[in-house]
């Protein structure tokens, strides 16, 4: 799996994707377009994460279990 946040983001957001199990990639850098409204033409930087099918099990109880606690179950 693997996901991409554009940048900046909020640094937070970048501390929870590494405490739910996510790996930081690195920064891909200008290499597609922003799709934000008022931005046409820009490029953008994404942070990239992976979770790797070994490290899946781990990351999707962590997952269930603050599902479970946020959800009352």
């Amino acid at each position: 799996m693997a996901s991409y946040l554009d940048v900046p983001v909020l640094e937070g957001t970048l501390v929870r994707l590494e405490r739910l199990g996510a790996t930081f990639e690195g920064v891909l850098r200008s290499w597609s377009f922003s799709w934000a409204p008022g931005e046409d033409g820009r490029l953008r930087d994404s942070a990239m994460f992976s979770v790797v099918e070994s490290e899946w099990p781990l990351v999707k109880a962590g997952l269930a279990a603050r599902v479970a606690r946020y959800s009352g179950g």
